[in-house]
């Protein structure tokens, strides 16, 4: 069961952080705590810490879970998408582009 927390600060600037069973959010933001959750899933699918590596140190798996949890969490179109993940996540147009056209 995956418990959710208000936080009035999160590192990296982030707006939501999910860490296992935990949810923390800077406000009660529906379409933040569905992509969070999407990235519970993620988590459960390929095992919290192996999750935790690929999005710390494979740009292309952080661009997939990120592109992921963006289009069928917060429901954003790919262009915007696109360019979050190359302004917010520093990954390159063409990667993110890749990474949105698979998900």
């Amino acid at each position: 069961m995956t418990k959710t927390f208000e936080t009035p600060w999160l590192p990296f600037g982030f707006d939501g952080m999910a860490l296992r069973w935990v949810i923390l959010l800077k406000n009660e933001d529906k379409g933040l705590l569905e992509h969070e959750l999407i990235h519970i899933e993620q988590q459960k699918k390929h095992g919290f810490i192996k999750y935790l590596f690929l999005w710390i140190f494979n740009d292309y798996r952080r661009a997939l879970f990120e592109a992921k949890a963006f289009k069928y969490g917060q429901r954003y179109n790919d262009e915007r998408i696109i360019m979050i993940l190359v302004k917010n996540y520093r990954i390159s147009h063409d990667l993110a582009a890749a990474a949105v056209s698979i998900v």
